[in-house]
Parts: structure tokens; sequence; C-alpha cells
């Protein structure tokens, strides 16, 4: 028997969990659903087979409208896992799914899938968008060892935050002890 692979130039896929922040119901249970995900796929985040990553601050960035955290999965059985467990567990919470094949546009658009109730996209901002994301950036020496979120050489490099644990989080998306904790 053969490993399953994604079809030719799907490399991975994004899972992008949105929510109202401005609306406490919402952000709550997003909160929720980001710590379930944290406690349910410990082992795949431990071993990079699941990338946990939320926006560092909650300014929209298009192309999306509103608040969104995000699942990337490089493996196709990971893949099946996650996108069945999400389906019986994103409650009133919005889901994307789209492939990484190398077309920004289509994959947000024309190549995604939505679980729960589809959010528009500003999709100006997918245009000739040709790249594939680099899968698991930043990697997890880069998080321990450069201290990548609190040194100033890698300011401004990435708009979210990955997740390795629940260290100083439970309430919130993530806090600065957060960062404390990858430092140690």
């Amino acid at each position: 028997m053969t490993s399953a692979t994604y079809f030719e130039p799907v490399q991975s896929y994004d899972f992008h969990i949105y929510y109202f922040h401005e609306n406490k119901t919402s952000r709550t249970e997003a909160i929720q659903l980001k710590n379930k995900i944290l406690k349910d796929f410990q082992s795949e985040i431990d071993n990079d087979s699941l990338i946990l990553k939320v926006l560092r601050n909650e300014s929209i960035k298009g192309p999306h409208i509103t608040g969104f955290f995000e699942v990337d999965i490089e493996s196709p059985a990971v893949f099946v896992k996650f996108f069945s467990w999400i389906q019986l567990n994103h409650g009133n919470l919005s889901v994307l799914v789209h492939p990484n094949s190398g077309d920004g546009f289509a994959d947000h658009t024309a190549h995604s899938a939505w679980i729960g109730n589809k959010i528009p996209l500003i999709t100006e901002f997918l245009v000739g968008d040709t790249s594939f994301p680099d899968f698991g950036f930043p990697n997890r020496d880069l998080i321990t060892k450069e201290k990548f979120y609190t040194n100033p050489e890698h300011k401004g490099k990435s708009i979210m935050v990955r997740l390795l644990s629940n260290a100083g989080s439970v309430d919130s998306f993530w806090s600065e002890e957060l960062f404390k904790s990858y430092e140690l």
C-alpha cells in the first residue's frame, strides 16, 4: 500500500477559522476552539505536522474581512483527521479550507471549500499571488533558539504567531508569557 499524496501541484492545506473579533461571544468561541485544537492535536503540533497560528493583533489583514486564526497541514493523513474533526467542532465559526497550489487567488476562491457560512474575501489582495507559503514558518529553532518573536531583527517578518503550546494563552489567543515559555 502506498502512502497518500495530494494531487499536483497541491503541497499543503490551510484552514482559516473566522470569528467576529469585536463580538465577545464569537471571540470566546474561537479561543475555546483554539484551546481544543491544542488539546486534541498536541501530538501533531509537537511533531510539526499541524501548524497552529494566530494573528499578532486583531487588526484586519486582507483578504480577510474579520478576525481569524489558521491551521496549516502538509500531511494528507493529518488533513483527513483534522478536516473531519473541524467539521464536527467548528460550532458557529466559519472555516475556509484551501489548498496551496501556487495560485493564491484560485486557491482562496475557486479551489476552496467552506465549513459553516461562507464569508466574503477581499480578493484584490490575492491577484497575481503565485507563491507557495513556507510550511511551518517560523520553524521551532527560529522560535526557540533565535527568539523569533522577541528579537528585533525579526520584527515584522510575520503577522501571525505560531503556537507550540497553550502556555500563557488559555483565555486569549496568545500572550507575552507565551514568548517567554518558548525561550526557556
